[in-house]
């Protein structure tokens, strides 16, 4: 790790990409927050631009044609679990509002 989380100083990163429906991702986030051997966890939402440049990237590997080297798109609707030693699971500090939860008024 870049810095201590949660008094651990080491461990691992995985990215996995994939479609589910919102229950199930709800559902996965919930499992995260559960298991103390995740320290961290961020869900993203790709937006409808990135998801196009995924497609043509996979069709151009498919036929064998070169891939131009670009930055990944942007994303969009980004949701992160921090258990860095907070309550509650999640950092949402300065991020928008999750959706099942109402918005917080400012004070």
């Amino acid at each position: 790790l870049a810095y201590p989380i949660g008094k651990k100083t080491n461990g691992f990163y995985t990215r996995l990409e994939f479609t589910a429906p919102a229950p199930a991702i709800a559902e996965l986030e919930r499992i995260f927050r559960l298991d103390e051997d995740v320290v961290r966890y961020l869900t993203v939402l790709l937006d409808k631009k990135a998801l196009a440049y995924k497609q043509v990237v996979a069709d151009r590997q498919a036929a064998g044609e070169p891939i131009e080297t670009e930055p990944e798109p942007r994303r969009e609707g980004g949701r992160d679990g921090d258990r860095g030693g907070r309550s509650g699971g999640g950092s949402r500090e300065g991020g928008a509002p999750r959706g099942d939860r109402p918005a917080e008024s400012p004070r």
